[in-house]
């Protein structure tokens, strides 16, 4: 490599000292001199740089579809780019963004700190932090503690400018969840409440407060935080049965997603949804300390059965949600005995009423079961799961109604 950039040093003067002497011989008027100066240029730009036309498409091309969020496609384009122009951030700024919405978070990290060892001052081509992406990387990569300063670089570089605040309120949060994680309880609340302050309306950070306060031991500030949340989401669209479980969300670490359900589960009165999810939390956390909080929660919580709250119903009006809910509720304990020995697992059920029977009301419509129920989803205990909670809901006796209202509700173990 040394003696590659002699070589081009000699090149570079020769070619300098060429020109100026051809000028001078020739009495070559300015322009001329700063034509072929300019020539002089591009040539060495192309002996330094051979591949800088096929690096620049490449780039370009991955860039394109980082933005699409296609990033198989992206990845083979921008690794294939830096190999052609090491040294170039660009680059390895879009590599490691494709990297990151992967979730590769070793190799995001790392190239994100290559960013800074080769251009410490290196910026952005969009509206995104650097440091807020390497402390994502660092954080999720397990390395927490190292994502402390860069969240802490973000929020005292960033002004609350309408720009500006979603990456401020997210650093915030962020922030707050490497504390947490790092047992800092007092910071992990105080970074909650600064991000709560610039956008009040943010569910996910009541929730991560109210988390944080239940671990504090705050169980009533917790209850509060977390209810203020719910009536947030007037919409449901984060505690409703079909989206809650699949927040798009980071949890810090992975397992602490089943805590937060379980609590806001059971501060919403979803008793038996609750139980479900700190009974996951339990056995995916069995050595971390907030695991004995989950059984204190699983103590509380005692042998629920399938809640008013659980069963969710759409056409309906109230006066006729109540008889469809209790006609479900009448099922609750033998669909429970649907699921004993899976302790872990959850099938949801949906009813579309409706048919030739309007007396009956037969129901007719799906029941679907989560991975978690068994590691296998073709074993034959979840055919027997299944088989169980069908027959069941078919033996519901719903009243008669108009139109075509939809029920949902979950099934667990008690």
């Amino acid at each position: 490599m040394h003696r590659v950039d002699k070589v081009f040093e000699v090149l570079a003067v020769a070619v300098a000292c060429a020109l100026l002497l051809g000028a001078s011989a020739h009495g070559g008027a300015p322009q001329d001199f700063d034509d072929k100066a300019a020539s002089g240029r591009s040539f060495w730009a192309r002996v330094s740089h051979p591949h800088r036309a096929r690096y620049l498409s490449l780039l370009e091309q991955g860039q394109q579809l980082v933005e699409a969020r296609r990033f198989d496609e992206a990845l083979k384009l921008l690794q294939e780019a830096v190999s052609l122009e090491t040294k170039e951030p660009e680059g390895h700024y879009w590599l490691a963004r494709a990297l990151l919405g992967m979730d590769r978070w070793s190799e995001c990290a790392e190239e994100n700190l290559r960013i800074l060892r080769l251009d410490p001052e290196f910026t952005p081509p969009v509206a995104r932090p650097l440091f807020f992406d390497i402390g994502v990387c660092l954080a999720m990569s397990g390395r927490i503690a190292e994502s402390v300063p860069y969240y802490q670089s973000v929020l005292h570089a960033a002004r609350a400018t309408p720009s500006e605040l979603s990456f401020l309120v997210m650093a915030h949060w962020n922030l707050g969840d490497s504390f947490h994680a790092l047992g800092r309880l007092e910071e992990a609340i105080e970074e909650y409440r600064r991000g709560l302050a610039l956008r009040p309306q943010h569910v996910m950070l009541h929730f991560a407060l109210g988390v944080a306060l239940d671990r504090d031991e705050q169980a009533q500030k917790a209850q509060d935080v977390i209810q203020a949340g719910l009536r947030l989401d007037t919409s449901m669209q984060v505690v409703s049965l079909d989206r809650m479980d699949s927040f798009p969300v980071l949890f810090l670490p992975a397992e602490d997603k089943e805590f937060y359900l379980g609590l806001v589960h059971k501060v919403a009165k979803r008793r038996t949804l609750a139980r479900l999810y700190f009974r996951r939390y339990i056995e995916r956390a069995r050595e971390i300390p907030w695991a004995r909080r989950a059984r204190e929660h699983l103590s509380e919580l005692g042998g629920a059965e399938l809640g008013e709250a659980e069963v969710e119903t759409r056409g309906v009006g109230l006066a006729e949600r109540g008889p469809l809910v209790r006609a479900v509720l009448a099922k609750a304990q033998e669909l429970h005995r649907c699921m004993d020995g899976q302790p872990l697992g959850k099938v949801v059920v949906e009813i579309a009423l409706g048919g030739e029977d309007p007396e009956r009301r037969r129901p007719r419509g799906k029941v679907t079961c989560e991975t978690g129920i068994a590691p296998d989803p073709a074993h034959k205990v979840v055919d027997e799961a299944l088989a169980c909670v069908e027959k069941q809901v078919r033996a519901i006796r719903l009243p008669p109604l108009e139109g075509s209202p939809v029920i949902t509700f979950p099934v667990v173990a008690r």
